[in-house]
């Protein structure tokens, strides 16, 4: 009896604390997970585990909907760990905070998921949205913590906080996609602003060693640009200013797109199509530094440097993922990398010394970067993570890998490589400046500045080198019967090797006029002279001799035949100088009238071409042919000098006609 009575007083109080625990298991089964933010005195993190429900549904962000059912997740864990691995499109958070009491204003720093869009709820009302999640959710280049107000209102309550979260179908199969970097902070709004400013100044901390690469990169390349405009026929420096200049171009329009929130995939092509141009300069730089000829091989590495931008065409299109990208990248690195460096080591061990110079940096740098393509390829693939095998050195605020090491021994190689190219190239210039300015002077001692002046003929001349040294000559010698030797003629080629041959000659003239007048005589020991000297190029030669009384003996080796008053004369042409022992010079001889005008012309005149690429020609020539030497000169010149123009007149002054008939032009 007794025990049946303590049995029976004691069953109503266990009843009692189990309907106790059946509600408030009942209370709490509709609320979102609790976390107490109210007492920390600081900011605190809300790194309790979330209430996570993959999906969309505008009730997940109201106070009272029962979430209880929704998976436990840390907000910081991928959502490959929740069973979700390669999961585009909607999620949700949900969590329970108490906040602070007080009336100074409070926030919450958000730490959003990479490459993914955030609304921020704050007890069913919208707080905050990072990125654009409306009309349609855009990926977008975005800072990596934003800082949330919450209302004056909620202060010392608790609320509910819901996420919205949109991860970009282009990222979703990324290792890591969904997970935020950290958990939410819950404090003051000045602590908040300052946290968030903290992150921001640690951001760009963490990019000094990107930085000093960058701006390596840009010095050396401007250094290049100046090069250029000092030396514009050496292309290589204008190759590798694009090449290293695309250093500094790329994280001013990474900051850019930040600070605007542009849209990702926009970012991402027009990225890789400016790493992809960088690639293109970096290879038509090395090509032409080592003066190697442009063939299949060269052609083959320009099409396979626009691969990045291809590739991230093909990811934004849907095509393939991140992980068949980077293992594009990798198989065109490598052969980038390969076909490179067989051409510098073939013309390394053919004694090219500029392949030389940069083969061992080039080794070392190709090597590094094809080790970190196949990494991260191997890690977005998912097969191993070894990204930390490139890891120089890591602290707290930054780090150091071995592509660091790697740029800035290319871009110290390519500086270097550079000034030793200038170097060599101003003392050849210099060199070459020095032959030129003195076979400009022999060639003003050979080719007279004055006209000779010679009893019984009007003499013109004139001679305007289309460069500093010439290929065209002429020569007026007096002869003893008071008549006069005319030579005009052109030099194929320019420069140097033009002004000796035009040296050569008219040394020869010279020295042939003591022996013979007899112009075809001459023409014939010029071409023996020319034999063996020309280099493969030839010259075209007319000589005449011009007697008092108008007779006209003249022969020609393939030059412009002269005109008189205005017209073609018809005398015999033969070979250019130089090309064969065999070639038969023959006199032409013409009786002309007193006022008879002769023009000798090189081919500097008919050939000057405009603007619009219409050639001065021989109808135009024909027609200023009359006028004085100067004035033909100059009309050639104004139409588009584009050669060496000289024009020679000669006329007979106090002659009395002659008896014969006169010429038929």
């Amino acid at each position: 009896m007794g025990k049946s009575c303590e049995n029976s007083r004691r069953f109503p109080v266990s009843a009692l604390i189990i309907l106790l625990l059946l509600i408030l298991a009942g209370v709490n089964a509709g609320q979102a997970q609790s976390f107490d933010a109210s007492n920390t005195g600081g900011p605190t993190p809300l790194d309790a585990p979330w209430r996570l429900q993959f999906g969309d549904d505008p009730a997940y962000a109201q106070p009272g909907f029962d979430d209880s059912h929704w998976t436990l997740h840390r907000i910081d864990k991928d959502w490959a760990s929740a069973g979700h691995k390669g999961y585009a499109g909607y999620a949700w958070y949900r969590m329970r905070v108490i906040l602070p009491k007080g009336n100074e204003p409070l926030a919450i720093a958000i730490y959003p998921p990479a490459e993914a869009a955030v609304e921020v709820y704050i007890d069913g009302a919208l707080a905050g949205t990072i990125g654009r999640m409306r009309p349609e959710p855009v990926w977008t280049m975005r800072r990596d913590v934003y800082a949330i107000a919450v209302p004056a209102a909620l202060h010392g309550r608790p609320v509910e906080l819901a996420l919205r979260v949109w991860e970009s179908p282009l990222q979703a199969v990324n290792p890591g996609a969904g997970a935020a970097s950290h958990p939410p902070l819950a404090g003051t709004a000045a602590d908040v602003e300052r946290i968030v400013s903290l992150e921001q100044q640690n951001r760009w901390v963490a990019q000094i060693p990107d930085w000093v690469v960058d701006m390596l990169g840009v010095a050396v390349g401007l250094f290049s640009l100046g090069l250029f405009l000092l030396q514009r026929h050496a292309r290589e420096y204008a190759y590798a200013a694009g090449f290293l200049l695309g250093l500094g171009v790329e994280p001013l329009y990474m900051w850019i797109s930040i600070q605007t929130g542009a849209d990702a995939r926009i970012f991402w092509q027009v990225d890789m199509g400016m790493r992809s141009l960088s690639t293109y300069f970096w290879v038509l730089f090395t090509w032409s530094f080592v003066r190697a000829r442009a063939d299949r091989l060269l052609y083959a590495c320009l099409a396979a440097s626009w691969i990045l931008s291809i590739g991230a065409a093909l990811v934004n299109l849907g095509i393939i993922h991140n992980a068949g990208y980077y293992w594009m990248i990798a198989a065109a690195d490598l052969f980038l990398s390969s076909a490179v460096f067989v051409r510098l080591y073939t013309l390394a061990r053919r004694g090219n010394r500029d392949a030389k110079l940069f083969l061992v940096p080039f080794t070392l740098w190709i090597a590094m970067w094809c080790v970190m393509v196949s990494i991260e390829a191997l890690y977005y693939s998912g097969i191993v993570d070894l990204t930390g095998a490139m890891i120089l050195y890591h602290d707290a605020r930054f780090t150091i890998t071995w592509i660091h090491v790697g740029w800035v021994v290319l871009i110290l190689a390519v500086g270097t490589v550079l000034v030793l190219r200038f170097a060599r190239s101003a003392e050849q210039e210099q060199r070459l400046r020095t032959e030129m300015e003195s076979a400009r002077t022999v060639q003003q001692i050979l080719v007279p500045e004055e006209v000779p002046s010679i009893p019984g003929f009007s003499i013109q001349a004139v001679y305007h080198p289309a460069g500093e040294v010439g290929g065209d000559f002429y020569q007026v010698l007096p002869i003893p019967n008071g008549g006069l030797l005319a030579v005009i003629g052109d030099v194929s080629g320019k420069g140097m090797p033009a002004a000796m041959t035009v040296s050569l000659l008219v040394g020869t003239i010279r020295t042939l006029a003591q022996y013979t007048h007899d112009p075809a005589e001459v023409l014939t020991a010029m071409n023996q002279r020319m034999m063996g000297r020309s280099s493969g190029g030839f010259t075209t030669a007319l000589v005449l001799r011009l007697d008092p009384d108008g007779t006209l003996t003249a022969a020609n080796a393939g030059h412009l035949v002269p005109y008189a008053n205005g017209k073609e004369l018809d005398i015999d042409n033969s070979l250019p100088l130089g090309i064969t022992t065999c070639a038969a010079y023959s006199n032409s001889t013409l009786h002309l009238e007193a006022d008879t005008t002769l023009t000798l012309l090189t081919d500097g005149v008919v050939e000057a071409q405009n603007a619009k690429g219409e050639l001065f020609g021989f109808d135009r020539a024909a027609e200023i042919s009359s006028r004085p030497a100067q004035k033909v000169a100059e009309a050639a010149q104004a139409f588009g000098q584009q050669d060496d123009i000289t024009v020679v007149t000669l006329a007979c002054t106090g002659v009395p006609d002659p008896a014969s008939a006169p010429v038929s032009a």
